[in-house]
């Protein structure tokens, strides 16, 4: 009885990739590796931008509540800071002690800056009463844009209600 080998081996088979195989692999993870390197350098970008969102509507929620349990007029500053080609928007919260005497102010925390090349598209003051609502006379509700000053930019918008004070993203287009 002669017992025969289960797989017939090639003397001189050898296993392995060639190089074209080897080629191809690496041209595709190349391909996905660069994929990968653009979204994540997106990402970091929309993070910041819409952090900035955030930060306002919150920065926003805090004057108003400052207002309302001090019983002290507070205000909201935007604008943008121009200087040293920064381009970048900045805010800051005001509290005034006597409220008599407007030229007394106090800043409440630290002036804080938005995202790199985030800045208002409007500027101005917001004023706050004791009862949470915003002193503005003649109009409705105060609509304050945040863009992005890049080429693909994006665009936030956050209402401040005249009556209630209260602050609201309407529409965050961070991309």
């Amino acid at each position: 009885m002669k017992i025969l080998p289960s797989s017939p081996r090639r003397p001189h088979a050898r296993s392995g990739f060639t190089l074209i195989e080897m080629l191809a692999v690496l041209l595709i993870m190349g391909i996905l590796m660069s994929i990968a390197a653009t979204s994540l350098l997106n990402y970091g970008r929309v993070a910041g931008f819409r952090g900035s969102v955030l930060n306002l509507r919150s920065s926003l929620s805090l004057c108003r509540q400052y207002a309302i349990t001090k019983r002290m007029p507070t205000s909201f500053q935007y604008d943008n800071d121009t200087a040293n080609g920064q381009n970048r928007g900045y805010y800051c919260v005001w509290s005034y002690p006597d409220p008599s005497d407007a030229t007394k102010k106090q800043l409440m925390g630290a002036t804080n800056y938005l995202a790199e090349k985030v800045a208002f598209r409007n500027t101005g003051i917001l004023p706050f009463r004791t009862d949470g609502s915003c002193d503005i006379s003649g109009i409705q509700d105060v609509d304050i844009i945040i863009e992005e000053k890049r080429d693909s930019g994006g665009a936030s918008t956050t209402r401040v209600f005249r009556v209630t004070g209260r602050a609201k993203t309407l529409s965050d287009f961070g991309r």
